[in-house]
């Protein structure tokens, strides 16, 4: 199941991802989970690293 969520974002930036989902031939909602989906996945990368190092 998914959840919902709402966001406040200032209007120039708001149509500034309009134009990049247009762009990229998807709807904003995709486009902007597939931002967050590729940040979190990126994250949780540097923290895996990064906890590798102390664990030595």
């Amino acid at each position: 199941m998914k959840d919902i969520i709402y966001i406040r974002i200032d209007k120039e930036y708001k149509q500034k991802l309009d134009m990049f989902a247009l762009i990229d031939n998807r709807s904003l909602n995709n486009y902007i989970v597939n931002l967050l989906i590729k940040h979190v996945e990126e994250q949780e990368t540097k923290v895996v690293k990064e906890y590798e190092k102390y664990k030595k």
